[in-house]
């Protein structure tokens, strides 16, 4: 969106949630499982770089009265500048990649390889999102040497770069894969709050012929 005074800049949200831990869930299980309800929910945004963003973060967590992030679970998508401010505002907080981002990567490398709509790059996807959700980084390493492990060399080159480029972006995350963990902890593993906020703030801010000062 453009601001009259910086030009472009883009919606940074937030959300702070309370939550009870869920029914432990197994990786085959994760989607069916219930939770509970948030008791506590604050959102804020702010149209800002990250670095003025960033600062309104403590503040809030001392205004609830949190001050220790040891039990604080910081769920977000594969932003470099959230992972920053994870890292700076809740020091030993629980991080873990939203499992949603992290199979859009994996459904594009399938895609790559196998084509849009085809069976094969539907049961490569499943694959390995099945072996992302049970173990993780190792399970991504698992997932492309099984798509690199052709006898053809030519094919398992053709393949070699859309592999790649998904173990440099979960190589970055490789701590916040820990899926299997969060559920057997009932914790969640997505941050549909977040989305949610995204939508609505994005529809009331970007509306047609809207200006913000």
């Amino acid at each position: 969106m453009c601001t009259r005074q910086d030009g472009w800049e883009d919606l940074k949200i937030a959300v702070i949630s309370k939550r009870l831990a869920g029914e432990p869930a197994t990786p085959d299980a994760w989607h069916e499982r219930s939770r509970p309800s948030a008791g506590m929910v604050l959102a804020f945004a702010m149209i800002a770089a990250a670095k003025t963003f960033r600062r309104s973060w403590r503040p809030r967590w001392r205004r609830l009265g949190v001050t220790a992030f040891a039990g604080v679970h910081a769920v977000g998508d594969g932003a470099k500048w959230i992972w920053k401010t994870v890292d700076r505002c809740l020091t030993g907080c629980r991080q873990t990649l939203d499992i949603y981002h992290a199979c859009e990567h994996l459904a594009t490398c399938a895609e790559r390889i196998f084509g849009e709509g085809t069976d094969e790059k539907r049961t490569a996807f499943e694959r390995g999102r099945g072996l992302l959700l049970a173990a993780g980084w190792a399970g991504v390493c698992g997932w492309v040497g099984e798509l690199l492990g052709v006898a053809d060399e030519a094919e398992r080159e053709r393949r070699r770069p859309a592999t790649e480029k998904r173990m440099w972006y979960f190589a970055a995350h490789a701590g916040r894969l820990d899926y299997a963990g969060n559920l057997a902890s009932g914790r969640v593993i997505d941050n549909g709050a977040v989305e949610g906020q995204a939508k609505t703030l994005g529809l009331r801010l970007k509306r047609r012929g809207a200006r913000w000062v």
